[in-house]
């Protein structure tokens, strides 16, 4: 009995590899940008967004003026095609699923009352408007010393120049418009001090009667002899 004689066996052939079309090299994009120069980085930039191509300007500077040039240079030399795979289309990518996190618990905490701001003393402005009205904010200081020892406010001279002449002006613009009272609180007397505890009490001394002040005409007079009464109350100051 013969053995039959097996089929030979064929290998199959192996499909061909085709290898991927490289891509474009940065010299022959730079070529197809500025075929006149060297594209920088800026320029292949422009050249890859417009499809444009740089061109030297009549002022030497060059400029992007050949509508479709960089494209068909780089259909035509460097491997591209006319399809939209020059700006190929990424693959759209899962976005990651987060886990959400509990909120802490906060405690509860009262709310912070807000700040009472305190009663503003009269602002400087306001003080020299009283002093001075007839130039509102131009009183100095100088001026301000005197109004506010005196009490008087400020006018002006018929020979131009201000002078202290309100008598009580100042006190009474004060009391209407910039928080001053008519008590004696513009000038505070200082709380008394407790005396301290004892058995027995010395006994409290008759009072003193104040040397009175000279009075107004004699001051006058001393300021400004050559003329008795004539110092105003500038000149007094």
């Amino acid at each position: 009995v013969t053995a039959p004689t097996p089929a030979p066996v064929t290998a199959p052939t192996p499909a061909p590899v085709t290898a991927p079309t490289p891509a474009p090299t940065g010299t022959c994009a730079a070529n197809c940008c500025y075929p006149e120069g060297v594209a920088n980085s800026y320029m292949l930039g422009i050249c890859e967004s417009s499809g444009c191509n740089y061109a030297l300007g009549g002022n030497g500077s060059p400029y992007c003026s050949v509508t479709g040039g960089y494209d068909q240079c780089m259909i035509a030399n460097c491997g591209y095609t006319a399809s939209p795979t020059k700006f190929p289309t990424p693959l759209p990518t899962a976005a990651p699923t987060s886990v959400p996190t509990a909120a802490p618990t906060s405690a509860t905490f009262a709310p912070t009352p807000a700040p009472v701001a305190p009663t503003a003393a009269p602002t400087h402005s306001c003080a020299s408007n009283c002093c001075y009205p007839a130039n509102p904010g131009g009183a100095n200081s100088y001026m301000l010393g005197i109004c506010e020892s005196s009490g008087c406010n400020y006018a002006l001279g018929g020979n131009g120049s201000p002078y202290c002449s309100v008598t009580g002006g100042y006190d009474q613009c004060m009391i209407a418009n910039c928080g001053y009272t008519a008590s004696p609180t513009k000038f505070p007397t200082p709380l008394p001090t407790a005396a301290p505890t004892s058995a027995t009490f010395a006994p409290t001394p008759a009072p003193v009667a104040p040397t009175a002040a000279p009075t107004h005409s004699c001051a006058s007079n001393c300021c400004y002899p050559a003329n008795p009464g004539g110092a105003n109350s500038y000149m007094l100051g």
